[in-house]
């Protein structure tokens, strides 16, 4: 980790992800979370800042529970090739490339900022990921931050975030440390001038938020019933292999019942593809509804929708 180098922190928001400029070897690229295993082609220091007992149960938008958690155990520790430190709220053994984030000092740091009177500064006011690295960046004195796919935009999530992580691009840019937002990016911008003009668009926008909000919920409900029902369908497909398995070494009775059984299997078996198959199809949907509001909201929070 070299501190005389520009910092680049990389979110998931696919408004401005992509305009990272990962050639630029002179750019220290820190991300978040699962990021290398999903989309990140680079990354030079990564944060996860979540407790061990969450890493352990997560699936981290991958197909085994364990998948990341095995990722993060793999990466090199200290010394060894390959190393990237790994930020997380305390070393964990099972990590090697674990280093504690810290806390305490930037609260001091940030303490001394405001000579340590109380009300002159923000004491411990990291609402997100991306909070604790502007804080860690400005603290370093990095040259220069630039901040892509950062959007925090979703209600049941991320905008309670937002106001931290504004509050130390603020900060940065008043010590005259230079931070980079793209216009695609919803942070740090509004869509009205108090007295000058009126959050029209929002308001006009909220309706139609609303309305696909409602879709992507009957939807995700429709999801969990196919879910649910194919997982019924594949579990009397099982049964029904059983039974014929017992009932044909029965004799010729048994084997007359067992081409019954089997008649029945054949329907449970469509069954079972037509859920499974809605279940996908109803997935698929669901992320779109839930796409769209993401960036209906992110157009009505001020954020450009532009390449």
């Amino acid at each position: 980790m070299d501190t005389s180098k520009p910092v680049a922190i990389v979110g998931f928001a696919s408004s401005s992800r992509h305009q990272t400029p990962f050639a630029d070897e002179g750019l220290e690229i820190w991300s978040m979370n699962h990021a290398p295993l999903s989309w990140l082609p680079r990354w030079d220091v990564l944060f996860e800042l979540h407790t061990l007992e969450h890493l352990q149960r997560t699936t981290a938008h991958l197909t085994e529970p364990s998948a990341y958690l095995d990722w993060l155990k793999k990466q090199p520790g200290p010394g060894q090739d390959g190393y990237r430190p790994i930020y997380t709220q305390d070393v964990f053994p099972v990590i090697p490339a674990s280093i504690k984030m810290p806390r305490e000092e930037l609260n001091a740091w940030f303490a001394e900022r405001g000579q340590n009177l109380k009300g002159y500064y923000a004491a411990d006011y990291y609402t997100s990921t991306v909070s604790f690295m502007l804080a860690l960046a400005i603290m370093q004195g990095r040259p220069k931050i630039h901040i892509y796919g950062v959007d925090l935009l979703q209600d049941e999530e991320y905008s309670y975030q937002r106001a931290g992580c504004e509050y130390l691009v603020g900060f940065a840019r008043g010590m005259g440390i230079p931070v980079f937002v793209p216009e695609q990016s919803a942070l740090c911008q509004a869509n009205y001038t108090y007295g000058f003009s009126e959050p029209a668009v929002a308001g006009q926008l909220d309706p139609f938020i609303k309305y696909i909000e409602d879709k992507a919920g009957v939807s995700e409900g429709m999801m969990t019933k196919a879910r649910q029902d194919a997982h019924t369908f594949n579990g009397a497909l099982q049964m029904a292999d059983l039974a014929i398995k017992l009932i044909e070494t029965g004799g010729e009775d048994g084997k007359n019942a067992s081409i019954c059984i089997k008649e029945k299997r054949e329907e449970m078996l469509k069954r079972f593809r037509q859920a499974e198959n809605a279940s996908v199809s109803l997935t698929g949907q669901t992320e779109a509804f839930k796409t769209t509001v993401v960036w209906a909201k992110h157009f009505a929070r001020g954020g450009a929708l532009v390449s």
